[in-house]
């Protein structure tokens, strides 16, 4: 196995180049002598790049297409291509291990060609084995005879036999090139490939050997865009064993060291595999890692040395005291970043150590220091095992030092951290360790999901729709180990389709976005026409408006003059499916489009300022909208377009409207309701003209009017539980709630808080005590989640309509929680202020 430097580029190419080493075979075999006939070899084509060994072919058709990952992904052009290869049928076949091999030749610079090679119990069978294809006809090269057959969809077979011995092949050309070796008896068999075939375990499904520039060749074709100068050093051939059955892949193997030539595995002679610790820290959001143990760190500074040629062992007088004490180094994917990681064995000293003038404490999160260095450094001393990559920022979690670029980095591990959902806590990544070592030198891990992307991305442009339509099918990861021993390096690797059930409502953070300036309105989700999806809305204390994405990626950022009343809202001024965004500011009604731009009429002045938030309705559920705007006393009523609403006429009596208007519907008909700084109560039409007469003053509390049970419910500056019907009688029911109480209900669920008592559908939930924020009901998906926010403690928690706490909850947090489906699949997310200026974005599965 060689490696190369320039293979270890930064970022996902780092991460995909080592991945593609999985894919494309990346050992040596160590070969002992064979007794097994391997005149079979002398058959392959001088220019075959690849060769797959079968030692039961019909069984290995059977695992293989029974796979779940291949059956699900029948599309995927490389599926596709052995789809395509004719065998012929089982009786023709001889039963002996390893007598059936398949060759793959380069045609041009993007096709490939095949030959098949096996022992027949009679030549003549060929023919009887093909007799169902469309056409056979006999062709004849230096007096051999050739069979040519006329596949489905214009494909050809060319077939001619040696004895025992049948070559088929998709190419003529290949074919009379074989006749003409053996004619000459010229063709020789290298040594290396002689003793790796003869080595080959029966138990495996497939064996694959490579040539020596194989992967060279496979790589310009198959995957252009990607940097496998690696392979350079590689050896004469190289073979790799795959064992295939319904829900995993396993490959195994032996390489071998060369002392001679400076490569990857020697990087970690005289060194001892250790256990790879940072699976114990990272998110379980992550999109991959590689990582590298050592016990000492002089003998891989050497190693490292003598890798690129030189005498003196590369230093850095920053990260040195970590290294020295650290038996791990990581680099680590996640979905837009990336960090790097040491575990240490002496953490405690070695910060002391570090704190000594090379590094100081910046900032904390979640109460968890957060250093810098104080000279500029990198990882440069680590070339190749990791990017070249400037390193700023760090903390310790868990004994593992994590570097980011900039502290959000370290805020996604830290919150994933406390929040517990972390990668050595995941059903399928502990199922997938099952079938691992405990200790290796080197651990190449990812999503499968990720490495089809990254495959869509560097793969011939011609096969990347394919690649990028593929799925994983709850293959979740694929991991190789290499472990290094004194004369080789042993290779395993796996990846299967995990049986663990994910657990119900598992909430994980996904992603942290921090903003320009402190957060002013609470971050609350939108529709995303064009996604499907879901958006984040927030304004920051400049008054600058922001959208970011279901990713934590901001979209854009508009200055507004003024704070937003309320929450942003959505209509369609154009009623054709495309949203915008409308708001009221205290001196003008504001309409923005998708990118961020003001859609004529909009921003309307307003003649006397906004004194509540914007109230929209659309009684009928048509798209016919109509903007409620309340100037202290009064009400204004608009259309879509901005246009006033002549129908509409509410008479002031210069009572001062405290509420924004709620446009309640029961028993089929329409009431706006809002309350009134004298404690009355009034409840208009669509017109604005009185509907229920509502003689009792009730004082109402800072909670909003809702529908519930055919009445108009809310709760008085008493804490009383305040109910009008639609005839405007008024019933008040003693609740003995403190004046800082909270009230939320739809038609049928009634939910309240008091001190630190939830009621949940007259279910009570006592909770810490703390400083709550009023509790929300959200209805998705035919189900209801309550959530509320304890400010103190900086912990949101949700329910369901039982009052049964969600799995996973309380996360982190610091304001009213908002819950939806964000992107495309089944999962629901929700986002939260985190810190002063971050939104954070958490997945409920």
């Amino acid at each position: 196995m060689k490696f190369d430097t320039q293979l270890y580029i930064r970022s996902k190419h780092h991460m995909c180049a080592v991945f593609y080493s999985i894919l494309l075979l990346l050992f040596v075999g160590c070969a002992s002598e064979t007794e097994r006939n391997s005149s079979i070899l002398q058959y392959v084509p001088q220019d075959a790049v690849a060769i797959f060994a079968f030692s039961d072919l019909q069984k290995a058709q059977s695992d293989l297409k029974n796979n779940t990952l291949i059956k699900n992904n029948s599309k995927n052009d490389l599926v596709r291509y052995f789809e395509a290869v004719t065998f012929p049928e089982e009786t023709v076949l001889e039963k002996e291990a390893y007598k059936s091999i398949l060759c793959v030749s380069p045609v041009g610079k993007t096709d490939f060609e095949y030959t098949f090679v096996m022992p027949l119990r009679s030549a003549i069978r060929l023919k009887d084995s093909l007799s169902n294809k469309k056409s056979v006809k006999t062709l004849t090269y230096e007096n051999k005879s050739i069979l040519a057959f006329d596949l489905k969809n214009e494909a050809k077979l060319y077939a001619t036999y040696f004895d025992s011995t049948v070559v088929a092949s998709s190419s003529q050309l290949l074919i009379e090139n074989t006749i003409r070796q053996q004619g000459a008896g010229k063709h020789s068999i290298p040594e290396k490939l002689t003793s790796l075939y003869g080595s080959l375990p029966s138990e495996a499904t497939v064996s694959v050997l490579v040539r020596k520039d194989g992967l060279r060749i496979v790589q310009e074709s198959l995957l252009p865009r990607l940097n496998f100068s690696a392979y350079r050093k590689q050896q004469d051939w190289m073979a790799l064993d795959f064992v295939v059955d319904q829900n995993s892949v396993s490959w195994d193997g032996i390489g071998l060291a060369t002392d001679s030539i400076p490569s990857f595995p020697g990087i970690f002679n005289n060194t001892y595999p250790q256990e790879h610790a940072v699976t114990t820290i990272v998110p379980a959001t992550i999109e991959g890692l590689v990582s590298y143990t050592y016990d000492d760190y002089e003998v891989l500074q050497k190693n490292l040395a003598t890798y690129h040629d030189t005498e003196t062992p590369a230093s850095d007088p920053s990260l040195n005291p970590i290294l020295e004490s650290g038996s791990e180094v990581a680099w680590i994917q996640l979905t837009n970043k990336e960090a790097f990681a040491i575990t240490g064995l002496d953490v405690d000293t070695t910060l002391e150590t570090v704190l000594d003038g090379i590094a100081a404490q910046i900032s904390t999160y979640r109460n968890t220091p957060i250093y810098a260095f104080t000279d500029e450094t990198s990882t440069d001393v680590l070339t190749p095992l990791v990017p070249k990559t400037p390193l700023k920022n760090f903390c310790i979690l868990n004994d593992v030092f994590v570097f980011g670029e900039s502290t959000d980095v370290l805020q996604t591990f830290i919150a994933n951290y406390q929040n517990k959902t972390l990668l050595g806590t995941q059903p399928s990544f502990l199922e997938l360790t099952d079938k691992l070592s405990d200790q290796s030198s080197i651990l190449v891990l990812g999503k499968v999901p990720y490495f089809f992307e990254q495959i869509a991305e560097k793969t011939n442009e011609s096969y990347s729709g394919s690649w990028k339509k593929t799925e994983a099918h709850r293959h979740d990861w694929i991991a190789t180990q290499f472990i290094k021993e004194p004369d080789f390096v042993h290779i395993h690797g796996v990846t299967l389709r995990t049986s663990a059930e994910r657990t119900l409502n598992e909430v994980r953070q996904i992603a942290s976005t921090t903003i320009d300036n402190n957060i002013l309105m609470t971050p609350h989700l939108v529709r995303n026409h064009r996604t499907k999806g879901m958006d984040i809305v927030v304004q920051d204390v400049k008054n600058q408006l922001y959208l970011i994405s279901a990713k934590g990626n901001i979209l854009w950022k508009k200055q507004l003059n003024e704070p937003i009343l309320g929450e942003v809202q959505q209509l369609d001024i154009y009623r054709n499916g495309r949203l915008q965004l409308v708001f009221a500011t205290p001196s003008a009604i504001h309409l923005i489009d998708r990118n961020g731009k003001d859609v004529a009429p909009y921003p309307i002045k307003t003649k006397s300022p906004v004194t509540q938030p914007l109230a929209l309705f659309d009684y009928d559920k048509n798209k016919k909208y109509r903007l409620l705007v309340t100037h202290k006393d009064k009400l204004a009523m608009y259309d879509a377009k901005g246009k006033p609403v002549s129908g509409f006429k509410y008479a002031s009596d210069n009572k001062e409207i405290t509420q924004s208007p709620e446009h309640l519907r029961i028993s089929g008909k329409d009431y706006i309701v809002f309350s009134k700084n004298d404690g009355t109560v009034t409840i208009v039409g669509r017109t604005g003209k009185p509907r229920v007469t509502v003689k009792q003053k009730v004082k109402p509390s800072s909670t909003s009017w809702y529908a519930y049970r055919g009445n108009f419910v809310t709760t008085n500056a008493n804490g009383n539980l305040i109910s009008i019907t639609p005839k405007g009688t008024v019933k008040t029911e003693p609740t003995g709630f403190g004046k800082n109480h909270g009230l939320a209900a739809t038609t049928k669920t009634l939910v309240t808080f008091s001190e630190n008592k939830l009621r949940i559908k007259g279910k009570n939930v006592e909770l810490p005590y703390g400083t709550y924020t009023a509790p929300e009901i959200f209805y998705i998906q035919n189900k209801i989640y309550v959530t509320i926010t304890d400010l103190e403690a900086h912990q949101v928690y949700a329910f369901d309509s039982k009052g049964e706490k969600i799995a996973n909850f309380p996360v982190y947090g610091n304001s009213k929680l908002s819950i939806g489906q964000m992107d495309n699949d089944a999962n629901l997310e929700c986002t939260v202020k985190g810190e002063e200026n971050t939104i954070l974005i958490y997945e409920i599965n």
